[in-house]
This record gives C-alpha cells, sequence and structure tokens, in this order.
C-alpha cells in the first residue's frame, strides 16, 4: 500500500494491492472515493512484492514502482507507472532485476537521494540491493 497525491487536487490517496489495485481518491476530509485502477498491461502472469509511490522523473506528477516476481520465467522486475499528474498513468515500463531466485524479494524504496528532484528507485533483496536512476 502506497500514499501520495495522485490526482493532484491535495488531497492524499491511497493505492493498495491484494489480488487487484485499489485506488481511493481522498476527499480531504477523512472519507474517499473508489476508483478503478487497472495499470498493469503487459504483465501477465507472477507474484506483486513491492509498490511505492513518488516522482521518479522529475516531471512533478507522482509515479508509481512496483516490483514483481514472474512466477513463469522465475525473474524479477521493477515496473515504472508515469503518473500524468491528474490520476491517470501510463502503461508500465518494466526494468528486468538479475538477482538470484535464493536471493529472494526484497524491499522497495524511492527517495531522492542526490537532490535533482527525482526519486530514485532502490530494491534491496537478501543478498543484493538494486539502484534506478529513471530518465
Amino acid at each position: 500500500m502506497t500514499t501520495n497525491d495522485f490526482n493532484g487536487d491535495g488531497h492524499l490517496d491511497v493505492l493498495s494491492w491484494r489480488s487487484r489495485f485499489t485506488m481511493a481518491r481522498g476527499r480531504g476530509d477523512g472519507t474517499f472515493d473508489l476508483v478503478p485502477f487497472t495499470p498493469l498491461s503487459g504483465w501477465t502472469s507472477g507474484l506483486l512484492l513491492a509498490i511505492d509511490s513518488a516522482d521518479v522523473d522529475g516531471d512533478g506528477a507522482v509515479d508509481v514502482v512496483v516490483a514483481a516476481l514472474d512466477q513463469t520465467a522465475v525473474t524479477y522486475s521493477v515496473g515504472i507507472i508515469r503518473g500524468k499528474g491528474n490520476g491517470d498513468f501510463a502503461d508500465p515500463v518494466w526494468y528486468r532485476v538479475f538477482v538470484s531466485e535464493s536471493d529472494g524479494p526484497g524491499d522497495l524504496l524511492l527517495s531522492d537521494f542526490d537532490g535533482d528532484g527525482r526519486a530514485e528507485v532502490i530494491w534491496k533483496t537478501k543478498n543484493s540491493v538494486a539502484i534506478f536512476h529513471v530518465e
């Protein structure tokens, strides 16, 4: 689950995952409206391992980043789902992360470590760390 202002209205929204995505848009008074959210085109099989949100490309819109395991090919991937700033999202762009199966799933962290206005994507597994800087 991740919270952020996905549609730019100044209110926190909630994006959660449990077999499918659910978006709850905040009204600013502690209540929410559920809205359809199906951003994972191109993802046919797998297990979502982690989700976070931040502006990873520096355009001012909140993006969503997911880490996933493709159970068919036993590969790990990070998906960048670019936000459009109005609550809509582009199709994800997938990046394969080369870690061994024994490394196991890890933690996902988004933060602007170098101060350039774009959050870096860090995915830590048991034995390795992958760092992505999205252009």
